[in-house]
């Protein structure tokens, strides 16, 4: 199920992120190829990129000008989503921003 078909019964959770520096978002651009997530859209210009899981069930928006990081995912899918959150939120110069996540 894709991500943009969110009428179905499929709920949508979305979790932002802020970061300090470039290293940051390089180590979670090479973890999300390490684990096979695709980049949707080519480069931008804008320094926005967005990746999604092989199953189309996750995405992950990181926004470099402005130091962002939004997750979204499939409610169904909190398992995996778990896992994604965890690297994210151990990664140093990462805070969760409170509130955030709907």
């Amino acid at each position: 199920m894709s991500l943009e078909n969110t009428t179905n019964s499929t709920d949508v959770r979305e979790v932002n992120f802020d970061y300090v520096g470039l290293n940051e978002f390089l180590d979670l651009t090479v973890w999300l190829r390490d684990n096979k997530y695709g980049e949707v859209g080519g480069r931008s210009q804008d320094e926005k990129y967005m990746y999604e899981s092989p199953d189309e069930s996750h995405r992950v928006l990181l926004n470099n000008r402005e130091r962002r990081i939004t997750v979204i995912y499939e409610t169904d899918k909190e398992k995996e989503s778990s896992k994604l959150l965890a690297i994210i939120r151990s990664l140093k110069g990462v805070t969760e921003k409170p509130g955030a996540e709907k």
